[in-house]
């Protein structure tokens, strides 16, 4: 799914290197990457509890796995992928994931089981797959060795081909094909270095406009601090000043009452 996706190459306007440098970025961040495994949905929520109640969560919509249960619907809602360039990728990529979710739900109801792979192996895929997307061969664990995207796409479309029918999106998922195609041929041109001078000249007028932006939206910030700390400053003058004039006309008051009281002693 992620070497499908991949469409976060740049960084600050450079090239990465890496197809999905948006998982990089996401990595430095906690509670994300691939999930934990949990023997059932109630073991999950106990999980889950003890980070609610520590105060270290607000609510589970704070976990950012590659995979998780949604918080408000009944499903599992994957995160790996990027944001796909193509409106016919991200329904071929959605119509993937749901016939692997339906199948494996199948499979569960036919007592069947399917082979459980460690962390290690499966975050090596999740690598090359950030590296390189679909133009590198991924691991086939089964196989222990490399197969290239082209085979796993034919593997797949055929491991899901039932659930495809059941759920009428053959044809969706058959593009995930196509999809490669399309990205092998975008990401082709994009190697041209023609192409990346006029990315970067393009965007460095971008980059110098936002940074003028930042540096006036931090001398506002400055010049509201002082104003605020001035209008703070004055407003204690007038306070002082204002308990000062009350003391005199206290204490003029009492000066006052006490030459009052002596005139009257006098007159007795």
């Amino acid at each position: 799914m992620l070497a499908l996706s991949t469409s976060s190459p740049f960084w600050k306007g450079e090239l990465t290197g890496l197809k999905s440098y948006r998982i990089s970025i996401f990595d430095e961040l906690p509670r994300t990457g691939l999930p934990e495994e949990f023997g059932s949905y109630d073991e999950y929520k106990r999980h889950i509890k003890i980070l609610l109640n520590s105060g270290i969560l607000d609510d589970p919509s704070t976990i950012w796995w590659d995979l998780r249960p949604n918080v408000k619907f009944p499903t599992l809602e994957m995160r790996i992928c990027d944001t796909c360039t193509s409106l016919n990728d991200a329904i071929s990529i959605a119509a993937l994931y749901l016939c692997i979710i339906h199948m494996a739900c199948r499979l569960k109801r036919e007592n069947k089981r399917w082979r459980i792979y460690s962390k290690m192996l499966i975050n090596e895929n999740r690598w090359r797959a950030q590296r390189y997307g679909i133009e590198k061969s991924l691991v086939d664990f089964g196989k222990s060795k490399l197969v290239s995207y082209n085979k796993l796409a034919d593997e797949l479309i055929d491991l899901v081909k039932k659930d495809a029918k059941i759920l009428n999106c053959e044809s969706e998922v058959k593009k995930i094909k196509k999809t490669e195609d399309s990205k092998v041929n975008k990401r082709r041109n994009q190697r041209e270095p023609d192409l990346w001078k006029e990315i970067r000249s393009n965007l460095k007028p971008l980059g110098k406009a936002y940074n003028k932006f930042r540096e006036k939206r931090r001398i506002a910030k400055q010049k509201e601090e002082e104003r605020r700390i001035k209008e703070e400053e004055k407003q204690k003058l007038r306070e002082e000043e204002a308990l000062r004039l009350q003391e005199q006309k206290e204490r003029r008051f009492k000066k006052e009452k006490k030459i009052k009281e002596e005139e009257e002693r006098r007159l007795k």
